[in-house]
């Protein structure tokens, strides 16, 4: 009934053979009535009201009898036989058998429909089977989210305390602007007192320069100073090597007489 009812409405309006559309209704309305009777000057406000629920019995008539219902099957079975064979055609037995008949069709339509409501609450079960599993997943994520809950408000509050502990030894131990400006200065007082007896160093820039040319004529005579004692270490080492030649001589030569004299 819902396809044919749905087959004749196209968006919220009926489209259905023989219903008037707004605009003809409108036209049809309004030729019925006296230009007399309307005026501009004090409009009938319920006039439209009883026009959209005229329109809409003369819809409900018409739907009434457009609107068609499929008979039940059991009833179709049962129209099978027509009403005269019913009542004057029949014997006892037949009359029995198409009672029999028409039970047997009353109970196949219940058993059918026993059938689909078993179907239906079958789904409907593991529908509910479903979601008791959703459930359980669901169930078992939340208490491991609260075991994990707990444990992090334990470590929070040894946190929390170790935090309260350290705050305390900050405030104990922090300085401020004007105690840190203070210090600064007294810091810098000294510095200066310190730094105050010492020459800077732009003074020594020509005690530099002096001592700087003093050693480099320092270094210069000491390579010459070096290069004269290794040429008398040389000159020393000939005249050692001469004289040790002579001293050699001298001892041969007394040995050679040594022996000629005895010999002799």
């Amino acid at each position: 009934m819902n396809k044919i009812v749905s087959y004749w409405y196209k968006g919220d309006a009926c489209q259905a053979a023989g219903v008037i559309s707004p605009e003809e209704s409108e036209i049809l309305s309004s030729s019925d009535f006296d230009d007399e009777t309307v005026s501009a000057e004090e409009p009938d406000l319920n006039l439209p009201y009883q026009q959209l629920e005229a329109i809409k019995q003369r819809l409900k008539k018409m739907r009434a009898k457009l609107i068609y219902t499929p008979p039940d099957p059991c009833e179709q079975e049962d129209d099978g036989v027509s009403a005269g064979e019913q009542a004057d055609f029949l014997n006892q037995k037949q009359l029995q058998l198409q009672q029999l008949r028409r039970s047997n069709c009353l109970l196949r339509c219940q058993l059918q429909s026993r059938v689909q409501h078993l179907h239906r609450a079958r789904k409907e079960l593991l529908l509910v089977e479903n979601m008791r599993c959703q459930l359980n997943k669901m169930l078992e994520k939340m208490v491991t989210e609260m075991n994990i809950l707990e444990e992090f408000k334990v470590s929070v509050q040894h946190h929390f305390g170790l935090c309260i502990e350290r705050n305390e030894q900050i405030k104990m131990s922090k300085i401020d602007c004007h105690d840190f400006s203070e210090l600064v200065h007294d810091k810098t007082i000294r510095r200066m007192g310190h730094m105050r007896p010492l020459v800077p160093l732009r003074c020594h820039l020509q005690v530099r320069y002096n001592l700087n040319v003093e050693l480099i004529l320092l270094r210069v005579f000491l390579q010459s100073l070096f290069g004269n004692i290794t040429e008398d270490w040389k000159l020393f080492n000939r005249i050692l090597k001469k004289s040790c030649r002579k001293k050699h001589k001298c001892s041969n030569q007394k040995e050679s007489n040594k022996l000629l004299a005895l010999g002799n």
